[in-house]
């Protein structure tokens, strides 16, 4: 009824539906989205696509090969695939500060590369710009990730590029 809605009041609107820990292929909820997916295109309802939350555990992620899968699936439906939401904490990641940076750019390049490969995918969203202010700062939300600092996204809290936003460009780029 929301879809059919909001279409109503803007047809020329793209509607999305947009969630979290549905980017891996096989768990329940990422399967109960697809059906979701599957019964309101089924339906008519006007759905233009699916947002895959982004939020990056590195204790417990899909490989890059999996997600890419997952969202070929989606836009095989007809929908486009968005990224959305994206970060990538360093906390939980083993090794020194160098590591951690590094494992932080090679998830990052392999998400986004991923999206860039399956072409019904029409974008990437960051949770943030830098890490000065995401939302893992604050304990409450941080504490879902683990230890911290957590330091998530592609400019460091003084707005430098981090190894993070080379990595991004890299995969835009088709590197």
């Amino acid at each position: 009824d929301a879809f059919r809605a909001a279409h109503a009041a803007d047809p020329a609107a793209q509607l999305f539906y947009n969630d979290y820990e549905i980017e891996g292929l096989g768990t329940a909820k990422a399967e109960a989205v697809y059906q979701l997916a599957q019964r309101l295109k089924a339906a008519g309802v006007p759905i233009g696509g699916v947002g895959f939350q982004m939020h990056v555990d590195p204790r417990h992620w899909p490989a890059a090969g999996v997600i890419r899968q997952n969202l070929e699936r989606f836009a095989a439906l007809g929908l486009s695939v968005e990224i959305t939401e994206m970060d990538v904490p360093v906390g939980q990641i083993p090794g020194d500060h160098a590591r951690k940076l590094d494992e932080q750019k090679r998830l990052a390049h392999d998400i986004v590369a991923a999206c860039v490969a399956v072409s019904g995918c029409s974008g990437v969203t960051f949770w943030g710009f830098t890490d000065r202010y995401s939302w893992l700062n604050d304990p409450k939300w941080g504490a879902l990730r683990g230890r911290g600092p957590h330091r998530p996204l592609p400019f460091d809290a003084d707005y430098n590029p981090k190894p993070m936003a080379v990595g991004i460009a890299a995969a835009l780029a088709g590197n």
